[in-house]
């Protein structure tokens, strides 16, 4: 599968499940979202141990604006478990600062 060869490819610090259907691939089971958004889980994907941090998908904020927060603290956790990519902490693979 397509995923699997670009997350070995890749081997990111972090996979940030953006949504309930990719967090239930990746987890391999059910997943409340809402309840579950910035919650680090292990996981064996691909073969490989990997960190996936669950989240709601952006396109959830337009439909309900309450989950902005959500949104917002699961990112700011996704980037703290990575570092800011100016030496923050992490491995500095993010580069959320150039955008």
């Amino acid at each position: 599968m397509y995923l699997e060869a670009e997350l070995d490819a890749v081997d990111p610090a972090v996979v940030v499940a953006l949504g309930k259907v990719p967090a239930e691939h990746l987890l391999g089971r059910s997943v409340a979202v809402t309840k579950e958004a910035g919650t680090l889980h292990d996981a064996r994907v691909a073969g490989a141990a990997r960190r996936v941090l669950v989240c709601v998908h952006p396109a959830a904020t337009l439909y309900d604006p309450s989950q902005r927060e959500t949104l917002g603290t699961a990112l700011d956790e996704a980037v703290a478990l990575v570092g800011d990519g100016d030496g923050g902490g992490g491995d500095g693979q993010s580069r959320l600062g150039e955008f």
